[in-house]
């Protein structure tokens, strides 16, 4: 009988699988470096891997993750990933509509986290590279949309980590009345919008950024956040009202509905 030899591919495939299912995320580089592969090689089969379902690539930063619908889950991070899933068609939907990108973001602590973006999909130019940027609370749309319709006792609990914090930033919390000032004002306009030059990144950009933001709930509970970002100057108030709010609403319905079915992952 013959000797049966392996299959050299099929071990190079499952070789990615197995890092894959150690990391949150990766790129292609840090794939390159684990594994000595040439990027071509890994090109392939990360193709042939997100073809068959096994491998998903997020939208904003381009990272590699084992995908929550495959027949492999990642221990570490599998709803977030199945968040990202979830949620590209429905941001790219959202991107196609207005034109202008939108971030999708989590709670992370007394914090929002970005965990994914349209941005490098927009025809329209707006600071690129947002994944794993955290906005502020009180002062990002992200931020205060969380906090103006999360419930009451996981909101309190967020203020009192800012009014305890040292950060700078962290020091307009301990105005009572300014904050409960600036969530009805969210609430009752129906959006949360991001203070007026405010832009807490590390680098510094030609243009400052607006954005709006909505909650996405599930039984009551902030799953998370979606804004609409654009250029300072480049949108009317009237179009963010008649143009940008319904279809971000509709938007939030979208993913909604899709999360309702998966509920038990979200808690």
């Amino acid at each position: 009988m013959a000797e049966v030899k392996t299959i050299r591919a099929l071990a190079r495939g499952l070789e990615v699988l197995e890092y894959l299912s150690k990391k949150p995320s990766a790129t292609l580089n840090e794939l390159h470096q684990e594994t000595g592969l040439p990027k071509a090689t890994l090109l392939r089969i990360l193709l042939t891997l997100e073809d068959s379902g096994w491998v998903y690539r997020s939208l904003g930063d381009g990272h590699y993750r084992l995908s929550t619908k495959g027949p492999m889950m990642n221990p570490i991070s599998s709803a977030e990933n199945a968040l990202i899933e979830y949620a590209a068609p429905v941001l790219l939907e959202l991107c196609h509509r207005v034109g202008w990108p939108s971030d999708l973001a989590i709670r992370d602590d007394a914090k929002m986290r970005i965990i994914d973006s349209t941005r490098r999909k927009s025809p329209l130019s707006v600071n690129k590279d947002v994944v794993g940027f955290c906005p502020h609370m009180l002062r990002s749309a992200l931020g205060r949309a969380y906090l103006a319709f999360c419930p009451r006792d996981e909101r309190q609990q967020i203020l009192n980590m800012l009014k305890a914090s040292k950060e700078s930033f962290d020091q307009v919390s301990q105005d009572d009345a300014w904050v409960d000032h600036l969530l009805d004002d969210s609430r009752s306009r129906g959006y949360a919008v991001r203070e007026a030059g405010y832009w807490g990144h590390i680098v510094d950009y030609p243009s400052n950024v607006d954005a709006i933001a909505l909650p996405v709930l599930v039984r009551e509970q902030v799953i998370c956040c979606i804004s609409i970002a654009w250029n300072t100057g480049a949108v009317t108030k009237q179009q963010v009202d008649e143009e940008l709010f319904p279809a971000l609403v509709l938007a939030v319905e979208e993913l909604t509905d899709v999360l309702q079915w998966d509920s038990e992952s979200f808690k």
